[in-house]
């Protein structure tokens, strides 16, 4: 890659074509390729900061694919680039806790604990909610670990992380959420997203999800 770059420096810059725009740093932090990663980032360290087309900085790529070594050499040249938003305004640690990288998510954190708080520019939604809706459960655990507090985060529609878990059938996550904060098996959605104001409990029977109907049963039998 050296003696390509040296015939012709221009190709670092190049892009893919189709959608996505992406430079050879972008796919060599996708595949995790940390050599080669490196190699590109001292020939050029602006490429850090470079988006492709849906915004995706190469620790967004990296983060959703669980690759910590490329991550570090990110952070080590750019400590800024966790704070990086796409298109829909995700960071790495939402990427990170969507995939479900338990490590990932406690490395961006020890980074940038302001991380924890940040939502996405649609839906609202923090890391937790996207990781409860996945039902990622170690991702929560640690998320909860690294603020309870998050719990009460509202999505764009009022949900919380428990609405999002027991509404997908996640009864681990709604047992983690709530051992955390009991008082959210009672929370309800506001009348700007439903009339019928909805607890977590509508959301599972809803979905027919027996399980966590019986759970949040035990756990509120009021």
């Amino acid at each position: 890659m050296a003696r390509l770059l040296a015939h012709n420096p221009a190709l670092i810059d190049a892009v893919t074509s189709g959608d996505k725009k992406m430079t050879a740093l972008h796919l060599a932090a996708c595949k995790g390729h940390e050599s080669t990663l490196v190699q590109l980032l001292n020939h050029r360290p602006g490429l850090v900061d470079m988006k492709s087309t849906d915004d995706q900085t190469a620790l967004h790529l990296a983060a959703l694919q669980g690759h910590v070594k490329v991550v570090a050499e990110l952070l080590a040249l750019s400590p800024q680039s966790s704070d990086a938003r796409d298109h829909d305004g995700r960071t790495g640690l939402h990427s990170a806790a969507f995939a479900g990288h338990e490590v990932m998510v406690v490395q961006l954190l020890s980074h940038s604990p302001g991380l924890i708080d940040l939502k996405t520019a649609h839906d609202q939604k923090t890391a937790l909610h996207i990781a409860a809706f996945e039902g990622h459960a170690n991702v929560v655990a640690q998320l909860l670990a690294f603020s309870p507090q998050s719990s009460d985060a509202r999505d764009r529609d009022g949900r919380t992380a428990l609405h999002l878990a027991a509404g997908n059938g996640h009864e681990i996550v709604v047992a983690r959420l709530f051992s955390m904060h009991p008082s959210l098996v009672n929370a309800r959605t506001p009348k700007s997203f439903d009339e019928s104001q909805q607890t977590p409990l509508h959301f599972a029977a809803r979905n027919g999800h027996d399980g966590v109907v019986a759970q949040l049963l035990a756990l509120s039998p009021q």
